[in-house]
This record gives C-alpha cells, structure tokens and sequence, in this order.
C-alpha cells in the first residue's frame, strides 16, 4: 500500500474514533427526551383563555323571597301620644342609665301602665306614669333619697324603674316574673313560684302586652329635629314725612 492510500486510511479511522467521541449512542434519544421534559415542564401561554366555573342558579324561592317588599313596620302610636312619648325620652335614658334596665322595657311598661298620660290614675289609687300605688312611691322615694311626687315624670319614672330592677334582681333576670311581680307585687309571684304554680292568666296577659310594646319601641325612631324658626326682618325705617306732625293726647291713647 502506497503512503498516500495508508494516510487516507487513518485519516478515516480518525474521523470516525471523533464522530463517536462527540456523538455516543443514545445521545439523540436523550436530547429528545430532555426536549420533552423541557417542553412538559413550560409554562402555560399567558393568552390562554381561563376556566370557566359553572353558574350556580337561586332557586325559584329565593328569587321569590328577594323580590317580596319588606313590611313596613306600623307603630300604634298617633301624633299625640308621640309627643308624650318623645317629651320623657331624657328621663327614660337617664332611668335606664341609674338602674340597669333596657329602655325599651321601661317604654313598654309606661305604655301598658297609663299611654304615656302624666296625670294617670288607676281605680286602685295607682298614680302617674308608671302606675305607682302610693305606699310603694314611698318606698322607693325613701331608696332614691328625694320626695316622693307620683305626678312628676322624673320622679315616677326613676321610682319606677328601680322597682323593676329590683324585682329582676329577685327573680334572677326573669323578665316575665319581674313584670308580674310589678303587676301583683314580688310577695304574691314569689308564692306562686315556690308553690310551682304557673302565672295566672291576668298576670301573663300583663307581661304579654309589655312585651309585645317592648318590639314597638325597640323600632321607635329618633324624634325628627325641629326646623329652627326663621328670624324675622327688621321691620322698615319710616319715611320722614314733610307734612305736620300730629300728636297724640297720652290721656284718650291710655283709654
């Protein structure tokens, strides 16, 4: 063999030792399957469209149940017996504040005992707002340190209020037992209780009602602020008048 043909021979050798070098088998199945892991593992296109979540449909009563108007609330009050009511609101705050009773409850049962009427007086000598029996003003004058006067609103209702709460202090904050012992007195209720006799009809008709006004008031809105009254003009400055001045004889003007 010629030197020519020998170095074109290792010059193929060599070639082909190179090409196994930079190419080793498996290396064209191994780059497809990092291309593939590389592809699986690419983030979805920012442009592709979202999923959509299936509506949830209301139902036909619940459709029905949004479209029905709310009642309007109806307060069996009329114009005057709202001004009784709005003209002791103070008082009723006050009271509540001293004593620890709702003002709702102390409105209902002011409600139930006269309709708000100052001058109220039962046929059993009950008197004033609250309904006090003279005695029991009395006692409860002695317990606020003031003087008792069953016609005064401020003094009715705080005396009134402090019986209340001592009557839910003695009843464990029974609200219906405290209602009747205002009622009845605690003396009787507490009898009753102890003997485990239910409230006589009367009695449970009497918390009934206090509590059926007690929802009235919970509702009763805010006294609307009065307008305040316009401010007269100043009245016009008299045109002198050129003519003579007349006078008035101070004696016929007196009479």
């Amino acid at each position: 063999m010629g030197l020519g043909a020998l170095a074109m021979a290792m010059a193929c050798v060599a070639g082909s030792r190179t090409g196994e070098l930079t190419n080793p088998p498996g290396a064209a199945a191994q780059a497809g399957g990092d291309a593939a892991q590389v592809l699986d593992a690419a983030p979805e296109r920012e442009d592709a469209a979202p999923a959509v979540s299936p509506l949830i449909e209301p139902s036909a009563e619940l459709l029905a149940a949004s479209d029905k108007p709310k009642p309007k609330v109806t307060l069996p009050f009329d114009n005057e017996q709202l001004e009784r009511i709005y003209a002791v609101q103070d008082i009723v705050a006050a009271a509540s504040a001293a004593h620890g009773v709702e003002p709702a409850l102390i409105n209902a049962l002011i409600w139930v005992e006269s309709k708000f009427d100052r001058r109220a007086r039962g046929p059993a000598g009950a008197q004033g707002l609250m309904q006090l029996m003279p005695k029991t003003a009395g006692a409860m004058a002695k317990r606020l340190g003031r003087k008792r006067d069953s016609y005064d609103p401020d003094f009715n209702i705080h005396a009134g209020t402090l019986l209340l709460s001592r009557l839910l202090d003695r009843f464990e904050g029974d609200v219906t037992l405290a209602l009747a012992g205002y009622n009845r007195g605690g003396g009787t209720v507490s009898k009753w209780v102890a003997a485990g006799e239910p409230l006589p009809a009367g009695a449970q008709g009497f918390a009934d009602r206090v509590f059926e006004a007690r929802a009235w008031f919970e509702r009763l809105p805010s006294r609307p602020k009065r307008r305040p009254a316009s401010t007269p003009k100043p009245a016009a400055k008299p045109t002198p008048s050129t003519g003579p001045i007349s006078r008035v004889n101070p004696t016929s003007a007196a009479l």
